[in-house]
């Protein structure tokens, strides 16, 4: 069986993912789903550092790493640092970074102020620009399932189009799922279904 880490995105917790965990858990996996620190508080590093730590203190490997949303950036810089360590990525209508954005600058070029959503702001981890090695993510294999019915649509059809590019040569996979923002809470046994 399986270890999974499943980071969630901003302005919620790690209980957003109750209602996946036990269908992961009843399944002989072993599910890791840290709260992140106060996000007004500490930046992407932090997080990263954070998540880092679950996975070292747990004595993982071999493990698949999911992101929701903010959870994507988190995801890449933890694969940056521990790419031995982990088996598949898998986001979750999420942050798809290149190295040198931050969180603002993806809803920028999707031309997106992100400042429109409730919930977003200026916070550290939202501005902090994440710099990472490409070409150890592109050893990994990943996929991006992006959410059709997402208040944030354009982030998702951006990562679409940049995934449908480099499918080969990055190890991608790429699926939709008929859900709002959150499938984790809406439709978890549909989400299962890919993780």
């Amino acid at each position: 069986m399986s270890a999974y880490v499943l980071v969630h995105g901003g302005s919620v917790d790690g209980t957003v993912w109750n209602g996946l965990r036990p269908l992961l858990e009843m399944r002989g996996h072993r599910v890791f789903a840290p709260s992140l620190s106060d996000e007004r508080m500490n930046g992407l590093s932090a997080h990263i550092g954070e998540v880092c730590s679950v996975i070292k203190g747990n004595g993982l490997e071999g493990l698949i790493l999911v992101g929701h949303s903010y959870g994507g950036m988190v995801i890449t810089g933890v694969a940056d640092r521990l790419s031995a360590l982990i088996d598949r990525m898998v986001y979750i209508d999420a942050a798809l970074p290149d190295s040198g954005q931050s969180l603002f600058d993806l809803f920028r070029a999707a031309g997106i102020d992100p400042l429109s959503f409730e919930g977003l702001a200026p916070y550290p981890p939202y501005v902090e620009k994440i710099v990472f090695n490409p070409w150890i993510l592109a050893t990994i294999p990943k996929a991006y399932i992006r959410c059709t019915l997402s208040v944030f649509a354009p982030i998702g059809l951006m990562a679409r189009d940049r995934i449908l590019s480099r499918l080969d040569e990055d190890h991608w996979g790429y699926f939709e799922i008929p859900s709002d923002h959150k499938p984790m809470q809406s439709m978890p046994g549909r989400l299962l279904e890919f993780l």
